[in-house]
């Protein structure tokens, strides 16, 4: 696809405010268009996360990350540089993938469970439940690892596509970028989906007599998890592409051939 003409280059510089072009106006001066500061829009305004920092505590600066991302989206979506030095980015959201991965499976997996549609009506032996669960239980959390990697790249496409469209400088890598981090949010989903299909499942084990007695209920609240971990997904998705649609680039640095 090729770029639009309306769509700024890259080497321009935006305000962060509108989207209006600055190029050519002082450093000290001001947006013609909101009137935010042109200094507040500059390149060197954004830093690299603090995972990206070095070499320091790698489980720390995860941790941070993730309660920034979750915590903080628009702060951190708006602080953060676009220019990724490494691929610390990628790391950070193969690792919320699989913590997902295993959540949604493990949600999924219970689900069908107690639905009945893992095996026969029938009673079976406790190997063949054993059986049963080596078989099903690694390939729903494999199943949605792929389907998350995959969505992400969908979503990357999908978005530089309609940003295009409209005129809107959202390059590919930066999607990207803002994607791999924003992968943080699936991790209250998955505990939200664990406290739904496995408090129920407990409800089960604990009291079988009582518990299908609100089979129903469970049905219409697992429901309202999923919409609501619907809105949220896509809120802080917008969070972070509204963030990040403006940031500027600073230039690459030449290093020489590899």
């Amino acid at each position: 696809m090729s770029r639009a003409e309306n769509v700024p280059h890259e080497s321009d510089t935006l305000c962060e405010g509108c989207g209006y072009v600055l190029n050519g106006l002082p450093e000290n001066g001001r947006c013609p268009e909101c009137g935010k500061l042109t200094a507040e829009s500059a390149a060197t305004f954004r830093m690299p996360p603090a995972l990206e920092l070095g070499p320091k505590s790698r489980a720390k600066a995860f941790c941070r990350v993730t309660f920034d991302c979750i915590f903080r989206p628009a702060k951190f979506f708006r602080s953060i540089n676009v220019r990724p030095a490494g691929r610390e980015s990628l790391l950070f959201a193969r690792i919320h993938w699989l913590l997902a991965a295993i959540l949604f499976g493990t949600c999924a997996w219970l689900h069908a469970d107690l639905m009945g549609g893992l095996g026969p009506m029938q009673v079976v032996t406790p190997a063949m439940e054993r059986t049963l669960f080596l078989l099903t239980f690694p390939a729903f959390i494999i199943a949605t690892y792929l389907f998350l990697a995959v969505m992400n790249s969908i979503a990357a496409r999908l978005t530089t596509f309609e940003a295009t469209y409209r005129g809107i400088r959202l390059p590919r890598p930066v999607v990207l970028r803002a994607l791999h981090y924003h992968a943080a949010h699936y991790l209250p989903v998955g505990l939200l989906g664990i406290a739904t299909v496995g408090g129920f499942k407990v409800f089960l084990l604990g009291w079988p007599s009582k518990a299908w007695m609100f089979e129903t209920a469970y049905l219409y609240v697992l429901c309202g998890a999923v919409v609501l971990s619907a809105v949220y997904l896509f809120k802080t998705y917008w969070v972070a592409m509204r963030n990040l649609m403006y940031a500027n680039r600073p230039e690459p640095v030449d290093v020489g051939a590899n």
